[in-house]
């Protein structure tokens, strides 16, 4: 969605949420599954 980067980045600055770049053309947890699991976990 077109905005989509402004939500994310939005939630980014309230502090409350910790952003990771991740590449690809899907969704993130649709083309890394394990390493989205990863980031969750560690936080």
């Amino acid at each position: 969605p077109r905005r989509s980067a402004a939500e994310m980045d939005a939630l980014v600055a309230s502090g409350r949420v910790e952003g990771r770049p991740v590449p690809g053309a899907l969704s993130p947890h649709e083309e890394y599954p394990d390493e989205i699991a990863e980031a969750i976990r560690a936080a």
